[in-house]
């Protein structure tokens, strides 16, 4: 399960890092797919506070999202660590390049779908917390 988890998370920075080597400036494509995963990553744990805010009937507060942007911070340093540590993430791109291409669409799918229940969570916290 846990190797399960670690492939997903190497596709998904893999497939980051694809959409920025695409870009009209394709420089630091590894830097900029860092930070977006951990922005993604960051909206999740955001979303999943809202939620815990409206279940739990707490209050709302503007402190009560500082946890999240910390969590943030730290999942930014943790990505960063792992993916540039010795250049770890030129071996990750290389054991990507390899796969066919169906697995490849399938792989780029399942990303995609992520990062859409990712933006749908996030949006549906939201409403809970307008509601309340």
């Amino acid at each position: 399960m846990f190797k399960v988890l670690i492939f997903a998370y190497d596709y998904l920075f893999y497939t980051l890092f694809r959409f920025w080597e695409t870009s009209p400036i394709a420089r630091n494509s590894e830097n900029r797919a860092i930070v977006f995963l951990s922005l993604l990553l960051g909206l999740l744990c955001v979303s999943i506070n809202l939620q815990i805010i409206h279940v739990f009937s707490l209050a709302f507060a503007f402190e009560k999202l500082l946890w999240p942007v910390f969590v943030a911070f730290i999942i930014l340093w943790f990505n960063q660590y792992y993916f540039l540590r010795n250049d770890i993430w030129l071996k990750r791109i290389e054991k990507f390049k390899s796969l066919s291409r169906r697995k490849n669409i399938l792989y780029t799918v399942l990303v995609g779908l992520f990062i859409i229940i990712v933006l749908v969570n996030l949006f549906y916290a939201y409403q809970l917390i307008k509601i309340q």
